[in-house]
């Protein structure tokens, strides 16, 4: 491998071995390992090539191998098998601020860490008024780090790591680092000063990872289970987290209605089926269709800022009686969340459902003052009272696609509010 920037990994596996006597209960349980004497599995034959200058991210619950993939990719760990080849310079944001002394001043930290990332004294004074500025603690350069809070810590930590140029970089939960004032600049220096630099970013914010990385890895119990488009990555994702979070139905649900249920299925509706690579969560109400309408009752995709649109759903309800809430989001092309809202708000509770079967229930938005684009639009049906402690019961991920009219309104922003007594005072 020549090409700087590029990335293999082949049938990569790392087991943490635990000595004899000393295995965790997590190892007992997993009888398998104990008997082979495997210890801790990590990874288990993950195999994945990144371009040069292409931008990835690698997701998946805490556990999963995330971290430990980074850092052997990085270098700092070993592999038990497989192969890795990288090509180039490897900076890594891992564990940001790990390497500082903490009786030493900030300045001297500056120092400490540009040379261990492989900076002569003359490069890291070349660049230190670059640290400084981009850090902006230089008020506290000559105190110890140990006075510093955590934030500013891990800014000098990161502006450090600005100043090394690499082929690829490895930035491991290091995109919330400081304020949002912070957080905006490190977001402006990976996507406009590494344009041509490799980027692995692992992180939780599936918003941000969606508007940065095209391409993500889902990593699950140490096996690569995605590699492809970030936003279906992140669907995958949401299943696995979903069925963690609140189980799955070991017994799908009956898709198929009766000839009644058909009749009572409102004719005039131009209905939309997800298929079940969209459907997420816990699974004891599915959303069997969905559609979106005007007022006037005709299908609606182009959606007028002001205008009010009605969402129909046909659901089908396993058990009863049970509370559910109804609710959707809109995301954008990044498949960042713009904006959403449930039942809960209009109907100032939840819906009661006292029997089992099919149902047939609506709701009514009125569009926002989107930027003109187009948007997908999730659905979705929780049990429970409140939002923030419901159950998710079934997620139809990404089943709309509409476009946005603000009705001759222009503008870059993403959300359009018109400004008003506007007035000029000469003074």
């Amino acid at each position: 491998m020549d090409n700087p920037g590029a990335i293999s990994l082949k049938e990569v596996s790392k087991v943490f071995s635990l000595p004899e006597g000393k295995r965790s209960f997590r190892d007992f349980l997993n009888r398998k390992n104990v008997d082979q004497g495997l210890g801790l599995q990590a990874l288990l034959g993950v195999s994945f090539n990144v371009s040069p200058g292409e931008v990835v991210g690698i997701i998946g619950s805490n556990g999963s191998g995330k971290s430990t993939l980074l850092q052997i990719i990085a270098g700092i760990l070993k592999p038990t098998s497989g192969q890795v080849s990288s090509c180039g310079r490897v900076g890594a944001l891992l564990e940001l601020g790990s390497g500082f002394d903490p009786e030493f001043t900030g300045l001297e930290n500056i120092f400490l860490g540009a040379s261990v990332l492989g900076l002569s004294r003359a490069e890291t004074e070349k660049k230190l008024g670059c640290i400084v500025e981009f850090s902006g603690v230089g008020d506290y350069l000559d105190y110890p780090v140990r006075t510093y809070s955590s934030g500013m810590a891990l800014r000098l930590a990161f502006a450090i790591q600005t100043q090394i140029n690499p082929d690829i970089l490895i930035v491991d939960e290091a995109l919330a680092v400081g304020d949002i004032f912070f957080q905006q600049k490190c977001f402006r220096y990976l996507q406009d000063e590494l344009e041509e630099t490799t980027r692995l970013l692992v992180t939780h914010d599936m918003d941000a990872l969606s508007k940065m990385a095209p391409r993500s890895i889902l990593l699950e119990g140490g096996r690569l289970v995605f590699d492809g488009d970030t936003r279906r990555a992140i669907q995958v994702y949401l299943k696995y987290s979903q069925e963690r979070a609140f189980g799955r139905v070991s017994k799908p649900l009956d898709a198929g209605k009766s000839q009644l249920q058909q009749e009572q299925i409102v004719s005039n509706i131009s209905w939309l089926e997800p298929t079940p690579e969209q459907l997420s969560g816990r699974g004891e109400v599915l959303i069997q269709k969905a559609a979106i309408q005007d007022l006037k009752g005709d299908s609606a995709s182009l959606l007028n800022t002001g205008e009010v649109y009605r969402f129909h759903f046909l659901i089908n309800v396993s058990k009863s009686p049970m509370d559910l809430i109804l609710g959707y989001i809109v995301h954008d092309r990044h498949g960042q969340n713009v904006c959403g809202g449930t039942s809960v708000e209009f109907q100032g509770g939840a819906l009661h459902f006292k029997d089992p079967g099919m149902w047939k229930v609506s709701f009514d938005i009125e569009w926002p003052a989107l930027r003109v684009d187009e948007y997908t639009i999730t659905v979705g049906v929780g049990e429970g009272t409140q939002v923030r402690k419901q159950i998710v019961q079934n997620w139809a991920n990404h089943l709309f696609k509409v476009t946005s009219s603000l009705q001759g309104q222009e503008g870059d922003q993403l959300l359009y509010l018109p400004v008003s007594n506007v007035e000029a005072i000469r003074l």
